[in-house]
């Protein structure tokens, strides 16, 4: 953990206007309250990384967290803080300890959180949500991962579909949080039954929860060390040999393992790119307001009656618009 004065935030500072998330007008920071992971999910980087740590978990000081926010707001203009902890809620008091010093400081920022888990969203209380929205908590990145049980108990994500519909419905009490929610998709022994179950747990939290954001699924990587590195060796992938092969690993690359069906790769497309519509999601961020923004939102308003038409019944024949998004939106993403 470096000391927030040896970070070199001089290689950047020239360049802070260019950094921001859909024309966001927030000066936005990432930094940690904790280290590590204490999780074993099957699909993920951290139990690799951490296996031979100990502990798996460290908690950063409470001071030293509140020292590093108050010097970027006060040096740098920072006006959101972006938690990127692998999991920011192992120790809940942690996090309300750290919103008790910004308040006792009199620091006033937005805040958002990378790394929450539905079995710890569980746990929480109504009043500690009430506590994070009213110290400017405007976002909770939260990993379902998938509608399906058995994908469920397959990537260890301790939690069962009920708890994500619960959960989801105490985060429909705190509408000032957006709860945003990671998917995964391709795994090994993945079937289109499994997509089906997927496709309507999503909608349903959407009805659930007004507030509710559903990320692009992500396509299932086998990371090197991970538990289903090996389940996916065993049916047939062979990891990359050049550097250049690796890139093809990327959300937006025509990533297809020897476990895909065509008509299994073709739904994951139509899945990816009617994500981005079916919960009017870019509505709910918050924009600059720019004219390229703008027409975007037009766009995503014209084409959401065919998405939703796409999605809810998985019709994912004659995929046109999917090579016409990522043309138009490879603008934003240069």
């Amino acid at each position: 953990v470096l000391d927030h004065r040896d970070i070199p935030y001089h290689l950047v500072e020239r360049h802070l206007g260019s950094y921001g998330q859909l024309d966001n007008g927030e000066r936005i920071f990432p930094l940690f309250s904790a280290m590590g992971c204490p999780y074993q999910c099957a699909f993920c980087s951290s139990p690799a990384q951490y296996r031979e740590i100990r502990p798996k978990y460290r908690l950063i000081p409470v001071a030293d967290v509140v020292d590093h926010i108050e010097f970027v707001h006060q040096r740098y203009g920072a006006t959101y803080i972006y938690f990127i902890d692998d999991d920011s809620f192992v120790r809940p008091d942690h996090v309300e300890a750290i919103i008790d010093e910004l308040r006792r400081r009199g620091l006033s920022l937005k805040l958002g959180f990378r790394g929450a888990r539905i079995n710890e969203l569980k746990r929480m209380s109504d009043a500690f949500l009430s506590k994070l929205a009213d110290a400017g908590t405007n976002i909770m990145h939260i990993g379902a991962e998938s509608g399906s049980p058995r994908m469920l108990k397959l990537i260890r994500k301790n939690c069962t579909v009920e708890d994500i519909i619960e959960v989801n419905r105490k985060m429909a009490r705190h509408p000032e949080i957006k709860t945003a929610y990671n998917w995964i998709v391709g795994l090994p022994g993945e079937t289109l039954e499994d997509l089906r179950l997927t496709r309507e747990l999503t909608l349903r939290m959407i009805e659930e929860n007004p507030s509710a954001v559903m990320f692009m699924p992500n396509k299932f990587r086998p990371l090197p060390g991970t538990e289903l590195y090996e389940r996916a060796l065993e049916m047939g992938y062979r990891k990359p040999v050049h550097l250049l092969e690796w890139t093809e690993g990327e959300a937006e690359g025509d990533f297809r393992p020897p476990w895909y069906s065509a008509a299994f790769a073709d739904m994951i497309n139509m899945m990816q790119i009617t994500s981005f519509f079916i919960d009017d999601k870019l509505f709910k961020v918050e924009t600059g307001g720019t004219l390229r923004f703008r027409v975007l939102q037009l766009l995503a308003w014209l084409y959401k009656p065919f998405a939703l038409l796409r999605y809810r019944f998985g019709i994912s024949a004659v995929l046109l618009e999917y090579k016409v998004f990522y043309l138009f939106t490879s603008s934003f993403r240069t």
